[in-house]
């Protein structure tokens, strides 16, 4: 049996705009799609009942797991540098504290893969390991180290900007931008399996750099953790979500949480009608085989409360909800617009008609 490796040891959508658009409420009920975890710890965070979590690829939810666990039983300076965001020499030391505190199937996975610990497991994805190469290894070579660092350093985007337009977009950077970002790397090194099965755009990495540039035009580097850390493997001062420490606390609190290792389709067909109020689904219809979107929906639709809420991602594949369905266009375009992480092509908040 082909060992699982984990994808995304982080979450590449905005928590922020994702709870500004869950807009979550006491008694919610939230379905959301585990990834690296990070997006359903911050839902946590919120006055909910109860949140499960849904991936195909167990590790995924051991990863979220962990991550709540060291949140829950570690301080708040021991907790980062156990999941990587300072250094550490004792992450191993501290995992086997964490033991009776974390399920044995997480706890045996873990064991066998403790190298992934070693290197903090914020770092530890596929995805992550291939943008960290790039910074490490590729960055360098295009840019020194001192124009690397006044791009970090620019204190508004008009002075950012300019800078990119100057001393950062020379040839190297776009070719080397452009072969990084080529559909045939990033699905043999980045990203996971499938994810470009129903991708028609050909140029992947032109539609990148451009939305980059986007956000380049309207957010700081500083303040834009996903750029940061595309750019020096590493988090700034401005940390996701469940991170932050006056956040962090809010994950003491007991609130339940149901760990599922299943297709979304494959789960949601055993789940009872009217069961969830929210949905975080993220980036779920990109890689989403063509026959298997509609009876996704229709799942969805069923499993949903009266009025529930639905938030989704598109990257490279425009996914349109069904008919009964209601996308908040002019609502969704003001959270794209809020959106840090380059990547994505728009944000779809819909309300469930019953």
């Amino acid at each position: 049996m082909k060992q699982q490796c984990i994808n995304y040891s982080q979450c590449w959508e905005d928590s922020d705009v994702l709870l500004k658009a869950l807009s979550l409420k006491s008694g919610d009920t939230v379905l959301s799609i585990t990834s690296g975890g990070d997006n359903s710890l911050a839902i946590l965070s919120g006055p909910i009942k109860k949140l499960t979590v849904v991936d195909m690829h167990s590790c995924q939810n051991y990863l979220m797991e962990l991550k709540l666990i060291a949140a829950r039983k570690l301080s708040y300076e021991e907790f980062l540098a156990f999941v990587g965001v300072t250094p550490a020499s004792n992450r191993i030391y501290i995992f086997r504290r964490l033991r009776k505190s974390i399920s044995s199937e997480a706890f045996d996975w873990w064991s066998n893969n403790e190298h992934l610990i070693e290197m903090g497991i914020i770092h530890c994805g596929r995805f992550e390991k291939y943008l960290t190469l790039f910074s490490k290894y590729i960055l360098p070579f295009i840019h020194s180290k001192k124009v690397i660092v006044n791009f970090l350093a620019a204190k508004s985007v008009n002075e950012q900007y300019r800078f990119y337009l100057k001393s950062w977009n020379s040839f190297r950077w776009k070719t080397y931008f452009r072969i990084a970002s080529s559909k045939f790397l990033l699905r043999k090194f980045a990203r996971q399996d499938g994810m470009f099965g129903s991708i028609k755009v050909e140029n992947i990495a032109k539609v990148y750099l451009l939305r980059l540039e986007k956000k380049l035009k309207t957010k700081l580097i500083s303040s834009n953790y996903f750029i940061y850390y595309c750019l020096t493997g590493g988090f700034g001062t401005d940390l996701p979500f469940y991170l932050r420490e006056q956040n962090v606390a809010k994950y003491i609190r007991k609130r339940k949480v149901v760990y599922i290792s299943s297709t979304l389709l494959q789960y949601l067909q055993k789940v009872p009608s009217n069961t969830f109020s929210k949905y975080n689904l993220s980036d779920i219809f990109e890689a989403l085989p063509e026959d298997k979107v509609a009876p996704t929906w229709r799942e969805i639709v069923r499993t949903a409360k009266k009025n529930a809420t639905v938030v989704y991602w598109d990257n490279l594949r425009k996914s349109e909800p069904p008919a009964d369905v209601q996308d908040y266009k002019s609502f969704s375009k003001e959270l794209y617009i809020m959106e840090r992480a380059f990547f994505y092509g728009g944000v779809h908040v819909c309300e469930i008609l019953k």
